[in-house]
């Protein structure tokens, strides 16, 4: 597709960015680019039944978002209470991304009260993220970490599809130009700063298990 720079992190992102070029998120994440569901999204020839489902789907998945971000900001130790503006940030672009999905779920008329139970993929991911933000030994740095790659792997697959398909004009554009827009892609490099800042004091092996459990 695209160019393999578009929407990776940032050099100044030392951690998100060494984890992102480790060989097994390498493989997820080309897995994810080269998916059928993502090549036709940025082709337009994704059904329309696809799409509705992954409307439901993600909102679902956003809400278990808002939540994480909300846990971060309470597990912030005194030391960290400069990090609640940009958590808070981070939570303000969940809710956001919600309420795009809801103009979504209106112009393509999918019922989101239908799709309150996730799907088994978007239930194992849910159900880490929970286990991560509920765990009271757990801090900001592990919960930021369970949602980082997320975020960045929306970026880059956006950019990508941007990139390979720059005059595109079908149904789906709206949604590849929302997530690889300057105002979207400044949230993962928010997470990622984040990030950086938090796990300075883990080890590297710690951070791939973490990484790897999204």
């Amino acid at each position: 597709m695209g160019s393999m720079g578009a929407g990776l992190p940032s050099g100044s992102s030392a951690v998100a960015l060494r984890l992102f070029r480790d060989p097994e998120a390498q493989s997820s994440v080309l897995a994810a680019l080269h998916h059928p569901f993502v090549r036709a999204l940025g082709l337009g020839s994704l059904s329309r039944e696809a799409f509705q489902c992954y409307i439901g789907q993600d909102a679902f998945f956003l809400k278990s978002f808002a939540e994480g971000y909300a846990a971060a900001i309470q597990r912030c130790t005194p030391g960290q209470q400069h990090l609640v503006g940009a958590l808070s940030e981070l939570l303000r672009g969940v809710q956001d991304e919600l309420k795009l999905h809801e103009s979504y779920a209106l112009e393509w008329g999918v019922d989101l009260s239908k799709h309150l139970q996730p799907n088994s993929s978007t239930r194992a991911y849910v159900d880490f993220l929970h286990q991560v933000a509920a765990d009271p030994t757990e801090g900001v740095a592990g919960i930021v970490a369970a949602m980082v790659p997320c975020l960045r792997l929306y970026a880059y697959l956006a950019c990508q599809l941007a990139a390979a398909f720059p005059f595109a004009d079908h149904e789906y554009t709206e949604w590849v130009r929302s997530y690889s827009s300057a105002e979207y892609l400044r949230l993962p490099s928010k997470a990622e700063a984040v990030l950086d800042e938090t796990s300075d004091s883990e080890p590297y092996g710690e951070r791939c298990s973490w990484e790897r459990g999204c």
